[in-house]
């Protein structure tokens, strides 16, 4: 697999201090997932992500990041999972999901 950061990288930035959060394994957009899909490709993201920094996964940051990337069945899902927020990169908010849509600026509009 050819990742952006290496197993040592990541544990590294983790151990100075960085969030790491989940954002799917296959990177694609959540909501053209069936929710048994997006559970078993967040779950496996989680797995991965835990067996590196040897902690709990709190944070999901969507793949591709606007609202049309995710659905009920993704709240739903990340729900079940007990992430405790999730991230968009859009400017928007799901009313009474605001703690699994907060908006975030994209690392490409900096």
């Amino acid at each position: 697999d050819n990742f952006y950061l290496t197993k040592k990288e990541l544990k590294n930035i983790y151990n100075s201090g960085m969030i790491i959060g989940a954002h799917g394994h296959n990177h694609v957009p959540l909501s053209s997932m069936s929710e048994t899909d997006q559970y078993l490709d967040l779950k496996k993201s989680i797995h991965i992500i835990k067996s590196i920094i040897e902690k709990d996964i709190n944070f999901i940051s969507y793949p591709f990041g606007d609202l049309s990337s995710i659905n009920k069945s993704t709240i739903k899902v990340v729900k079940e999972l007990k992430f405790k927020f999730g991230f968009l990169a859009e400017n928007v908010f799901i009313k009474n999901e605001y703690k699994f849509t907060i908006p975030r600026i994209d690392c490409v509009d900096i």
